[in-house]
């Protein structure tokens, strides 16, 4: 569990950010960590690209790509830009843009940009890396939802 504290402060950074994008605009870069609900973030980035393309949101599906940068000034034309995912066990190279070993201690390192990008399944590349594999996973993960249990009760 997370100390009370540093839940406090996660909150009020994520209340900041919400603010943000209520009083000004749309951010250009999304803190993903920010949303407790990241499916419905996900799926509206595939809603936006089937609206504006006339596509059944069905025949889409989520391709990406890693950008050499921290943060970035422009929306994206499709999709949407967003950064606070972290790797476990491994680090993100900027000059060779790929995975490699983590530093010696340092368990968690956190990603770069990330240009998540709607496109057709059929589309898609279905040779992956590593790093395809395991940023799937993190996002299926992330939008996975736990079959809701009922406590049972002996009452009649």
């Amino acid at each position: 569990l997370k100390p009370l504290g540093s839940y406090v402060n996660d909150l009020v950074a994520r209340l900041k950010f919400l603010r943000a994008w209520f009083d000004e605009d749309k951010p250009t870069c999304f803190w993903i960590s920010a949303f407790y609900f990241n499916q419905a973030f996900l799926t509206g980035v595939k809603q936006n690209y089937a609206r504006r393309y006339t596509i059944p949101i069905d025949k889409l599906d989520l391709d990406f790509e890693v950008l050499p940068c921290e943060d970035i000034d422009t929306h994206p034309e499709d999709g949407a830009y967003v950064r606070g995912l972290f790797l476990e066990g491994a680090r993100w190279d900027n000059k060779k843009m790929s995975l490699t070993e983590s530093y010696p201690k340092i368990l968690y390192d956190t990603m770069p940009v990330i240009w998540l990008k709607p496109a057709i399944k059929a589309e898609i590349s279905t040779e992956e890396s590593t790093l395809v594999r395991c940023t799937r996973r993190a996002l299926d993960r992330a939008s996975c939802r736990r079959p809701a249990t009922r406590p049972t009760s002996s009452l009649r």
